[in-house]
């Protein structure tokens, strides 16, 4: 699974039956500001066009941020239900984002991320799990 978009780029995954993990770059503010001011008016969300009226307020781009993230969350969610035949809600839980400061959370982040299945108990050894990134990351 590769997924790019203007506005980050997941790293590491693990998609379980109730919920899924990621682990994904934001991108630079001066690389969101410069796609924004790049799309059509008609285009933004009211998220990027508040945004855009005040660039130096976090709370306003973690708002748009979130946006974008359930944006993605839909998307898998209907591709899912479409695959499998179903209807209503996929996750169990809301959305939740934790920072990463430093190089070693990033690794714990991205281990715990790809052993998330074993955890849960769904498979004996989580380099087997089909549906996360650990085989992707070990090809990196």
């Amino acid at each position: 699974m590769q997924f790019n978009s203007p506005f980050f780029q997941v790293w590491s995954y693990s998609l379980l039956s109730n919920h899924t993990h990621y682990v994904v770059k934001v991108a630079t503010l001066k690389a969101i500001r410069q796609y924004l001011e790049g799309e059509k008016k008609l285009q933004r969300t009211v998220a990027m066009a508040s945004f855009l009226q005040d660039l130096e307020n976090e709370k306003l781009l973690d708002e748009m941020l979130e946006r974008q993230m359930n944006s993605f969350l839909v998307s898998y969610a209907t591709y899912y239900n479409s695959r499998y035949n179903r209807k209503g809600g996929l996750f169990q839980k809301p959305f939740k984002r934790i920072e990463i400061t430093d190089d070693a959370y990033l690794q714990h982040a991205i281990i715990y991320t790809n052993a998330n299945a074993q955890k849960h108990k769904l498979v004996e050894n989580f380099a087997n799990y089909s549906y996360c990134s650990y085989q992707d990351v070990m090809e990196d």
